[in-house]
């Protein structure tokens, strides 16, 4: 049998109160859904967040298959003149920010306490306003209306996108694109030369932005939620 390692998760878990880590299931070393199981049973654990490069055998439906995609920095940009940067919250930017995650794993999972969604994604925007986890945060204001906002962050010469929505009211209106056009110039002038965003598989739209946007598809990971 196969012994599952599993890495706790010290901000997860301090965040939903419950002990939580993940599994990550390699393509040289595969194993078995009921492996994992039995694993788990003998861990402290009360979740798992298991992540694998493929579907794993009898495991139940993915709660998630997060989609990776890219995209090469080139080219001059001239930044929106309805483009600003924000450096605190308000419930106009939660809302965008919920409508960001309406199909992420932790919307989709009601085994989570109620409002624990919106809380986390509430904690995703805080954490960017105040720059701890996000170098930019752009919103796009039309009629003095928060129409937009884009998150953006740098690591190892990178850039990658955080959060990125369009209010449902102005969608249709390019605005998605003027936003990560705007990211991109940023990321440029940093010095990056690649940008990266990742998205769920069942979220079409999405897709279909990023790859009208010069993005590629990089890697695909089945994500499981295992409740214990």
């Amino acid at each position: 049998m196969t012994t599952v390692q599993f890495e706790r998760l010290a901000w997860d878990s301090e965040f939903f109160g419950m002990p939580i880590a993940k599994a990550v299931v390699k393509s040289s070393s595969p194993c078995t859904w009921d492996e994992i199981v039995a694993s788990a049973k003998q861990s402290p654990f009360n979740l798992v967040y298991v992540f694998s490069a493929d579907s794993i055998t009898g495991a139940p439906a993915p709660i998630d298959v997060k989609i990776d995609y890219a995209a090469s920095l080139q080219g001059g940009r001239e930044k929106d003149a309805h483009i600003r940067e924000m450096n605190s919250a308000d419930d106009d930017l939660y809302e965008l920010a919920y409508r960001s995650g309406r199909l992420s794993r932790f919307f989709k999972d009601n085994n989570f306490e109620k409002g624990a969604a919106q809380r986390l994604y509430r904690e995703w925007v805080d954490k960017s306003v105040s720059r701890e986890i996000a170098h930019d945060v752009l919103v796009y204001e039309t009629m003095h209306e928060k129409a937009g906002f884009i998150t953006l962050g740098i690591k190892g010469g990178e850039a990658r996108v955080g959060l990125l929505a369009v209010s449902e009211r102005y969608g249709g209106r390019g605005i998605g694109t003027i936003l990560m056009n705007e990211a991109k110039r940023r990321a440029m002038l940093r010095g990056c030369t690649t940008i990266r965003v990742a998205t769920q598989q069942q979220n079409r739209a999405a897709c279909n932005f990023y790859e009208k946007n010069g993005f590629v598809k990089t890697d695909n990971t089945f994500v499981y939620h295992l409740w214990i």
